[in-house]
């Protein structure tokens, strides 16, 4: 080819060039779409409304006539065929006061549903996005969606003297106080158990407030004529009778509310008079906050307390008692703040697996030298046909030779396509168990090596996967404990110097899950699971990894003894979510694979047209 038939040629391919690698490297850097990051900007406090006048608290609306029970809260329709009344949240300042209408017109007792009289406590689900009350009145405890749509009758367990009730953390059991009995109720069918409790050594009598948290219930015991307790309760549901102990002891009796900082492992509980707290060991007792306070709970995550006495205005308070700010509302009994994540959560279901179509074209053998440091083998392919060669690194769902994801690989070679190997250098292979692929910001769950569908949940700067009854959450913690909020694409993003914690749900009793950090594979221990299925454990960062993109893997057995892998894809450090380098990698030789699908070619043309002349 003559230098001005060159030179002719020359600006439209370095045009072309420029436009694939422009094509390309668009593609790869645009940010990747974010779906399940909750945007809620407050903690909504739930609760039903204090009322002095006959049902007027949602307004416009008035018991008729002939109503069957009329009450200041609600009403129970003549023939029993259906009950009306309201709930209400507000934000943690005070602002946005919604009602909720909740209105049950079907099941086998609609008129036992909802909740028209006075109710103990609120509680809210946040997994399933739904309200659970009982009525003081006629049995049974009742459920509705967050807006109030959806109500029905979970159980039917007895008459009057109804206290509190408290929600288990899978969301499977629901504990309820009647009297000087606690109860159990299985969720999926009604059950109601009576529990018996060993170990604690008192008559259990004027039960106040009660939380599950950690796999244990929680209880305020006030005993008239002798001292305010809390019992703890390792919980075995398997069984009618729960060991038990006391875990503070020599408290006033007015005792009432409590509630447990799982973050920052303390319990508190309100004594009539004031706010106490202590470790969850029961050592070192400290008193909050003096004054008049029933019911507490403790929302570590906003830095603040609830604090008030049914039928007052609730209050809030730092965590150290201080910056008293008043709700201006008022709620006839115990509350649920639920904090940032105000309905059911925003959800993102993942599909086994994603695949980016492969190209085509193959590539004439060449040998190109990137930035003096980085070669594209002569045997290079660009197609669906896989050419290993040594030690090569695979993408689209499976994991390297090294135990590397794509992002974390892709500056030991160019990848390109679902089935695409390329050769990369030879690298010290450590023996690690296999672990699942996934991007930076995303998590999948792996049962018996089958990658199924998995829900990604964002909430209260939590990350969650679940699929099944297994759920794992990841929480990224400062060095002082303190949540760190999810970056701007919604994934864990931490230094060095910081932690994380790990919450998991539905793995074998008493089995142990191992904890893996990638990309180096190391393994930072193992949770203990406990009776109910359930572990918790913090963790710090390596100060040998890296910044970048990393996996945190966990492996375990489910309830049924199927093998469960799940990963988490959480960064370290400042890092984009996808290396500059690695699209460049990828870019530079499609880009090179265009030049010479348009110069060989144009050579080939040019050369028979001079042939034939």
């Amino acid at each position: 080819m003559s230098t001005s038939k060159i030179r002719s040629v020359l600006p439209r391919v370095i045009a072309s060039v420029c436009l694939g690698v422009f094509a390309i490297s668009a593609f790869n850097i645009s940010p990747q779409p974010v779906e399940a990051v909750a945007q809620f900007t407050s903690t909504r406090v739930y609760y039903q409304p204090y009322a002095t006048t006959a049902w007027k608290v949602w307004s416009g609306n008035t018991c008729p006539s002939d109503a069957r029970y009329s009450t200041n809260y609600g009403c129970v329709y003549a023939g029993s065929v259906s009950s009306h009344s309201t709930l209400r949240y507000t934000n943690l300042d005070g602002s946005g006061t919604t009602d909720i209408n909740i209105n049950c017109a079907s099941g086998v007792n609609p008129h036992w549903q909802a909740p028209w009289n006075g109710v103990g406590k609120i509680v809210v689900d946040e997994i399933n996005g739904k309200i659970y009350w009982e009525n003081s009145f006629e049995p049974g405890v009742g459920r509705s969606n967050l807006d109030g749509t959806g109500c029905e009758l979970v159980a039917n367990g007895g008459y009057y003297g109804k206290r509190t009730i408290a929600l288990d953390e899978t969301a499977t059991y629901l504990y309820s106080i009647q009297n000087s009995t606690i109860r159990r109720i299985t969720l999926s069918d009604g059950t109601v158990t009576n529990l018996t409790f060993t170990g604690h050594g008192i008559t259990l009598a004027n039960l106040g407030d009660m939380v599950v948290a950690n796999g244990k219930l929680y209880v305020a015991v006030s005993n008239v004529g002798s001292a305010g307790h809390i019992m703890e309760v390792t919980l075995d549901t398997s069984s009618s009778t729960q060991a038990a102990r006391l875990l503070i002891t020599s408290q006033p009796t007015g005792m009432s509310g409590v509630d447990v900082d799982t973050v920052n492992n303390k319990i508190y509980w309100a004594t009539g008079s004031a706010v106490k707290r202590a470790n969850l060991d029961g050592t070192s007792i400290e008193t909050v906050y003096t004054g008049s306070v029933s019911m507490v709970q403790v929302l570590p995550t906003e830095n603040k307390i609830l604090m008030g006495v049914p039928g007052s205005n609730m209050f809030v308070t730092d965590l150290s008692g201080g910056n008293v700010t008043s709700l201006d509302v008022k709620s006839l009994g115990y509350v649920a703040a639920v904090v940032s994540n105000v309905a059911p959560p925003t959800t993102t279901t993942i599909a086994p697996t994603t695949t980016v179509a492969a190209s085509t074209t193959t590539v004439a053998a060449s040998t190109t030298t990137v930035a003096a440091t980085t070669t594209v083998a002569a045997t290079t392919t660009v197609a669906t046909t896989a050419v290993t060669a040594g030690p090569a690194t695979t993408i689209a769902g499976s994991t390297s030779s090294s135990g590397k994801t794509k992002a974390e690989t892709s500056a030991a070679g160019a990848q390109i396509g679902s089935t695409t190997t390329v050769p990369v250098p030879s690298t010290t292979t450590t023996t690690q168990p296999p672990a699942p692929a996934v991007k930076g910001g995303d998590g999948v769950i792996e049962v018996d090596g089958v990658l199924g569908k998995a829900v990604v949940t964002r909430s209260g700067n939590r990350f969650t996967v679940s699929a099944g009854n297994i759920t794992a959450t990841l929480t990224g913690l400062s060095n002082s404990g303190e949540i760190v909020p999810l970056d701007g694409d919604g994934a864990v993003r931490l230094s060095t110097s910081e932690m994380f914690e790990l919450d998991v749900k539905g793995f074998e009793a008493s089995s142990g899950v191992d904890v893996w950090m990638y990309s180096s594979p190391m393994k930072l221990g193992t949770l203990k699971v406990s009776t109910t299925g359930i572990a918790s454990e913090r963790y710090s960062i390596p100060s040998q990894v890296g910044t970048g993109q990393h996996r945190i893997v966990l492996r375990g057995t489910d309830a049924t003894g199927k093998n469960v892998s799940i990963a988490f894809g959480m960064f370290v450090g400042a890092a984009s979510s996808t290396s500059t380098v690695a699209k460049v990698l990828i870019a530079v030789p499609i880009a090179l694979a265009m030049l010479i699908a348009i110069v060989i070619p144009t050579a080939i043309r040019r050369r028979r047209k001079v042939v034939v002349n």
